[in-house]
């Protein structure tokens, strides 16, 4: 019976020894999880300042952009200078497109009728041609030539 006593008190003392080494490993993974709890606070605290800080640059800069826009350019063509703001030379470009459109339009159009006169020219100057050349003067002035 006395060595029955002594295996048991020898598993009681194990028993204590791991009792005690998983509280110690207890205390510690506590210890551990209450570091990254205050890392991950940190990190958050600095991301949200981080992010104040970029969306105060960012609100600048639009506000810098909108300054910018607000300015007035000045642009020297060979024509003249447009100034204006950006808004302005690019209505002012359009503009200036569309009167390039309508004057290309026109250039094809008075090209299709120099065609067409020459084209007529011709038939004229084949005309006179055939016009016989004993006819006086004064039969000349009668003839008259229908196009």
């Amino acid at each position: 019976m006395a060595h029955q006593k002594q295996d048991l008190s020898n598993s009681l003392n194990q028993s204590k020894l791991e009792v005690e080494k998983m509280k110690q490993q207890l205390e510690l993974n506590q210890t551990k999880m209450a570091t990254l709890e205050q890392e991950k606070k940190t990190m958050s605290d600095q991301f949200r300042v981080k992010t104040e800080e970029m969306q105060g640059e960012i609100n600048t800069l639009k506000e810098v952009a909108k300054k910018v826009e607000k300015e007035l350019v000045s642009v020297r063509w060979p024509q003249g200078s447009i100034e204006g703001s950006i808004g302005e030379l690019e209505q002012k470009v359009k503009q200036q497109q569309y009167q390039l459109e309508a004057k290309d339009t026109k250039i094809l159009q008075l090209e299709s009728q120099v065609s067409e006169l020459g084209a007529l020219n011709e038939v004229l100057t084949a005309k006179l041609n055939i016009v016989p050349k004993n006819v006086s003067d004064a039969e000349d002035e009668e003839v008259t030539l229908e196009l």
